[in-house]
């Protein structure tokens, strides 16, 4: 009796809470995964390198997840999903542990430097493996209520241990934080295992329709033939430039603030924590009920917009007072709105805009996006800092007028993008 008002809170539908609370769980699980690892990753390499080195890091995070994607997506091609997804996880969990005893057994440097470079191939897949699970378990109308519902257990999580982080960095230290992220991932692989054998019927209908529609070409090559795919990965890949123009601003001024490794690991773990606490409340109580309202028409140009107005700040506070410690705190107000508005608005808006496709798709359009197009745009925003810095501080500080334009161009594309979903859903 007193579930059914609380299922109905959450636009819940009838037979819809037991797959909700397992890909929840499961969010749960990730997003504690990736918050361990990033706390542990960025504070190592920041207490290793310059900040001068992070922009290198972007260019090689976009290699190894480029070669990432396109190994998954011969994979998905050839194994059934009931094995490829656990045996991701498998590998996943593997490699965080290797990296934990490569800091016990070494202190080489470039293991400072493949451990954030691996930070971003492990957000990757496995938001591969869960969206992937999503879009197979729930139709276009049910991703609009509850695409974000099942998204906030990795916000919630995210904020659990980065408030957490005062606590448990004294007691364990950074490095063991990657221990917590291989226990997350051996969790999510248990919550795989159980959705999989419960749900077995609807992702192989999935499957069937995928090998029996009629003969649909699903390379990146007729995927760029399609002016509608072309738009969503054009958004996609320059919102990724923005985001790491800001990432590189705010990391670069975090660590002139927190000169000790416990100092900065502290201060990016309860950054993390107030982010996703901000993410939760954004994600369970307005997103799902925003998007259904205002639709896709609305939602996928806040994020843009709502970037400009706090490039602008960012803009006029660099020109006029410098590095300052308001240039540092409007830099993490900043980050804060480009991390919320991924998360809470882009996860769900950019998941929808895949479903006008074909079922064949869907999926090889994620693939395409998170493993090629994706590491292309992270490793151009790579080389864009590179050349900023080879030019000298000064250039670094007008990094917020490059964003500004970057982001100009984001709302003219889309724009069309808007058009084009009308005509993709008819």
């Amino acid at each position: 009796m007193h579930v059914r008002p609380l299922l109905s809170a959450f636009n819940i539908a009838p037979g819809e809470g037991l797959p909700v609370a397992l890909l929840f769980s499961y969010s749960f699980c990730m997003g504690l995964a990736g918050v361990c690892f990033y706390t542990a990753a960025s504070a190592v390499l920041l207490m290793t390198f310059a900040p001068t080195m992070l922009p290198y890091v972007y260019i090689a995070s976009a290699g190894f997840v480029a070669l990432c994607g396109l190994l998954y997506a011969k994979l998905e091609a050839r194994m059934p999903v009931s094995l490829l997804l656990p045996a991701t996880l498998v590998v996943l969990m593997l490699s965080v542990v290797g990296w934990r005893l490569g800091l016990w057994l070494t202190h080489a440097t470039w293991l400072a430097f493949g451990l954030l470079v691996w930070l971003r191939v492990l957000v990757v897949v496995t938001n591969l493996v869960f969206w992937g699970l999503a879009e197979r378990l729930f139709n276009v109308q049910q991703g609009k209520r509850l695409f974000s519902l099942i998204g906030s257990g990795e916000v919630a999580a995210s904020m659990l241990g980065g408030l957490a982080t005062p606590l448990v960095i004294p007691l364990l230290g950074a490095h063991n934080l990657l221990l917590g992220s291989a226990l997350s991932l051996l969790a999510c692989l248990g919550l795989l295992i159980v959705t999989l054998r419960i749900w077995t019927g609807p992702l192989l209908t999935v499957a069937e329709e995928e090998a029996t529609a009629q003969a649909a070409p699903h390379s990146l090559v007729h995927l760029l033939k399609q002016r509608y795919v072309v738009l969503i990965f054009l958004v996609q890949m320059l919102l990724i430039l923005v985001y790491y123009f800001i990432d590189f601003t705010f990391l670069a001024q975090a660590q002139a603030h927190y000169p000790t490794m416990a100092q900065l690991a502290t201060f990016l773990g309860l950054f993390v924590g107030m982010l996703e606490t901000v993410n939760f409340l954004t994600k369970t109580v307005l997103s799902s009920r925003f998007i259904t309202r205002y639709g896709l028409r609305v939602g996928v140009l806040v994020h843009p917009l709502g970037l400009l107005g706090c490039s602008v700040l960012l803009a006029v506070t660099g020109a006029t007072a410098g590095m300052s410690p308001l240039f540092f705190w409007l830099t993490a107000l900043t980050k804060l709105c480009d991390e919320v508005l991924w998360k809470a608005i882009d996860d769900p808006v950019f998941l929808m805009l895949y479903q006008p496709l074909p079922a064949q798709q869907r999926f090889p359009a994620q693939i395409a996006m998170q493993g090629i197009l994706g590491p292309l745009a992270v490793a151009l925003s790579g080389a864009i800092l590179v050349l900023f810095g080879m030019m000298g501080a000064a250039h670094l500080a007008s990094l917020p007028l490059v964003t500004l334009g970057v982001l100009a161009g984001t709302v003219v594309v889309a724009r069309k993008v808007q058009r084009e979903y009308a005509g993709a859903l008819q």
